[in-house]
């Protein structure tokens, strides 16, 4: 059964039983910090006591230490149910947004593509990419969606995935591998995907120059088929600029998800084919230092292993580019 917030809290910390240790404490404790007056839905931010505490305050005019745990997991699980706990529906949240119907259905199962965890939607909601900014990122990775077990709250990973999507970059650092999916204790599905990621060769001093962003920009459940109306226009639009004006000189997009970015009309500059379809690592796009190759996705398995592995390669060599 998933923890409540309830028995969470029961675990929070008093912080004069902790010493200071210079920016941080002895031992390492992690707080959750209120935002009062706060314009944007999350209210909720946590983070390394005190350190996280005094960033916040440089930044918003009133922020108080809510809750303090010893645990990492604890507060990053804290937050994420107190900025979901008023929420009223995912559908009515999801509703406010322009430009996206109030409930996209599946057009295989006719169900909700949206995932049930009203946590994982508002992470999403707050940063809607995984590790980091897309317009920062030097490797940008494009795909579909980002597809969870409809019982994700229910598994021992869950507070993994609430950390890795709080803060990809240290959630690497922490755990040594780039995503939940890869630590020993997940048996889900999706474990094929980053295992090929992995095999690319990035390792934690990696970790600030590589993002990954999806077409759909919340986390979805179940086998679906999406198309463009499912697609938020803001969102597109953001993903088309950092494209085009971030930081990313090396940019993947697997064929199926090309086309319906072309299909979109949000990214007019996608060809309907690469430049040269015999090179590894096809280029679909040039522009200025930037390249936009077409790779396999990295599920991929059977009659074309062989070819992905050899465009991971390649993506490797392109780290010195």
């Amino acid at each position: 059964m998933p923890v409540s917030i309830n028995e969470l809290i029961t675990k929070a910390i008093e912080p004069d039983d902790l010493k200071t240790d210079g920016q941080l404490t002895s031992p390492r404790s992690y707080g959750v910090y209120e935002i009062k007056g706060a314009k944007q839905d999350s209210i909720y931010r946590q983070g390394n006591h005190p350190v996280r505490l005094r960033e916040l305050r440089k930044e918003f005019p009133e922020v108080e230490l809510k809750y303090l745990f010893s645990s990492k997991e604890d507060a990053v699980q804290v937050a994420a149910m107190l900025n979901a706990r008023d929420k009223k529906t995912v559908t009515r949240k999801i509703s406010r947004q322009a430009n996206l119907p109030s409930s996209p259905k599946s057009k295989i199962s006719g169900q909700s593509i949206v995932h049930p965890s009203k946590i994982l939607v508002q992470l999403f909601e707050h940063k809607p990419y995984q590790g980091v900014a897309p317009e920062a990122s030097r490797f940008l990775f494009v795909g579909l969606d980002a597809n969870y077990d409809v019982n994700i709250e229910k598994m021992s990973i869950f507070p993994k995935v609430l950390e890795y999507h709080e803060d990809g970059e240290k959630f690497w650092h922490t755990h040594e591998v780039h995503h939940p999916f890869l630590l020993d204790e997940y048996r889900g599905d999706g474990k094929r995907y980053h295992q090929n990621f992995e095999r690319i060769g990035f390792r934690t001093e990696h970790a600030h120059l590589i993002s990954f962003a999806e077409l759909f920009h919340l986390p979805t459940v179940g086998r679906n088929k999406l198309s463009v109306e499912d697609f938020d226009v803001t969102h597109l639009k953001r993903l088309n600029q950092a494209i085009l004006e971030g930081e990313a000189t090396h940019i993947f997009i697997s064929p199926a998800v090309a086309s319906l970015m072309r299909a979109s009309g949000a990214f007019s500059w996608i060809p309907s084919r690469p430049e040269n379809t015999s090179d590894v690592l096809p280029v679909l796009f040039r522009y200025a230092n930037k390249k936009v190759y077409s790779l396999l996705h990295f599920s991929n398995y059977g009659k074309y292993q062989a070819l992905l592995y050899s465009q991971l390669d390649a993506i490797w060599n392109l780290k010195t580019v």
